[in-house]
């Protein structure tokens, strides 16, 4: 039986003992990267007040957002002045 070097042999057929340690550490970072690259489009999804159709907040009265489209936003937050 010849030997055949590691970068030939499937990943799925090589024991984890026989893994060099650089290839198990650039496949946990490259896991790791692929999370972090799904989750930060997620969190940054926010739902903000007036989103969407009613095309941003124009501005606050007595506390509410009121949207470019005219109408008050149906959010619970409390805007202030600055906003």
């Amino acid at each position: 039986m010849s030997r055949v070097p590691m970068s030939r042999v499937p990943m799925s057929r090589v024991p984890m003992s026989r893994v060099p340690a650089s290839r198990v550490l650039i496949m946990s970072l490259s896991c790791a990267a692929l999370v972090l690259a799904l989750a930060l489009p997620a969190a940054a999804a926010t739902r903000t007040p007036c989103s969407g159709k009613k095309g941003g907040v124009d501005r606050c009265e007595n506390g509410k957002f009121i949207c470019k489209d005219g109408s008050k936003s149906a959010s619970k937050k409390i805007c202030d002045k600055a906003t």
